[in-house]
C-alpha cells in the first residue's frame, strides 16, 4: 500500500495550486492527479479507510516523494458525515495526520490574511454562495455568516494563523514543517522552489518552464460564474473599493495580535503585510 510522505497543508487562497502543480513536474516527486483529496477532515472519506486513500498513489512509482495538497488541513476542522464542520481551528485533523503519516514532510503557505479573507469572500461570491452586495456587507453583517464567539465572521477567524500553527507545533515537530510566505515566493517562485526542494531532500537545481505559468484558481471561479453573476460581481468589487478598504484596516486591527505572535513564533519580520 502506497501512502503519501508529503502534504500540503494550506492556508487556503495562499498558493497552493501554485505549489501542487511546480512540485508535481520534479522526476523525484508525484503530487496526486486531483489536489485536494480530502481525506483527513471529511469523515465520509477518513471513513473509507487507509486504503482507499493509497488508491489516489498508486500511479507514484518508486519516487522518492508522494505528496497531496489540502488547504483545509491546516484548519484542523472537521466535516461531519452530515456535512457540519465541527472544531474548527483545532487540531483534529492534524491528529488523524499525524497518525496515520507520522515520518512525513509539510509545507505551509501563508499570505496577507486581510488580503486572503477577501480573496475568500469573492470566490465564494463568484460561486454563488453569498448574498451579499460587497466585503464591507460581508464584514459587518458578521451574524449572517456563523460568527465565532468574538462575533467576527468565521473568514475572518480562519486568518488566526499563529493559532493554526500553534495548534500544527503542538502535535507535528517543526523540524518536518517548511513554512513559506507568499509575498516571497510569488514574484520569484525559482528560487522558493529551490529551498522547498532543499527541504524535501530531492535535486534543488531541477526548474521547469512551467513553473513560470500562471495558476489563479481565481480566474477559474470567475470563469465558472453564471454571467450575470460575473459583471455583478465586477461592477460590485469596483464600486466598494473605498469601503473595502476600509473593511480591510478593520481586519487588520483585529488580526494585529495574531500577525505579532506569529512573527515571534516563525522568527521572522511580516511588516510586508502592513495595510499601505
Amino acid at each position: 500500500m502506497t501512502l503519501p510522505n508529503f502534504l500540503i497543508l494550506g492556508a487556503t487562497r495562499c498558493g497552493t495550486s501554485m505549489l501542487h502543480h511546480c512540485l508535481g513536474f520534479h522526476p523525484d516527486i508525484f503530487m496526486s492527479d486531483v489536489k485536494e483529496l480530502q481525506f483527513f477532515n471529511r469523515d465520509t472519506q477518513f471513513n473509507e479507510g487507509i486504503s482507499h486513500y493509497s488508491k489516489s498513489f498508486e500511479q507514484a512509482g518508486g519516487v522518492k516523494i508522494r505528496g497531496e495538497s489540502t488547504p483545509l488541513y491546516l484548519e484542523g476542522g472537521i466535516y461531519t458525515a452530515s456535512g457540519n464542520y465541527i472544531d474548527p481551528l483545532s487540531d483534529r485533523s492534524l491528529k488523524r495526520i499525524n497518525a496515520v503519516l507520522p515520518d512525513s514532510k509539510f509545507l505551509i503557505s501563508l499570505r496577507n490574511p486581510v488580503k486572503r479573507a477577501v480573496s475568500i469572500f469573492w470566490k465564494n461570491y463568484y460561486q454563488g454562495k453569498y448574498g451579499y452586495t460587497s466585503f464591507n456587507e460581508y464584514f459587518n453583517t458578521p451574524a449572517n455568516d456563523s460568527p465565532t464567539p468574538d462575533g467576527f465572521p468565521h473568514i475572518i477567524r480562519r486568518s488566526d494563523y499563529a493559532l493554526m500553527l500553534s495548534n500544527l507545533f503542538e502535535v507535528i515537530p517543526r523540524d518536518r514543517c517548511y513554512v513559506t510566505i507568499f509575498e516571497d515566493w510569488s514574484k520569484d517562485i525559482s528560487s522558493e522552489l529551490h529551498e522547498i526542494l532543499t527541504f524535501l531532500e530531492v535535486d534543488p537545481t531541477f526548474h521547469h518552464e512551467a513553473w513560470f505559468e500562471k495558476q489563479n484558481t481565481a480566474d477559474r471561479y470567475r470563469k465558472n460564474a453564471q454571467f450575470g453573476q460575473l459583471i455583478a460581481g465586477a461592477w460590485q468589487e469596483r464600486r466598494f473599493k473605498k469601503e473595502q478598504t476600509h473593511a480591510e484596516q478593520e481586519v487588520f486591527e483585529h488580526l494585529r495580535d495574531s500577525i505579532g505572535k506569529l512573527e515571534l513564533l516563525l522568527q521572522r519580520d511580516l511588516s510586508i503585510w502592513q495595510p499601505r
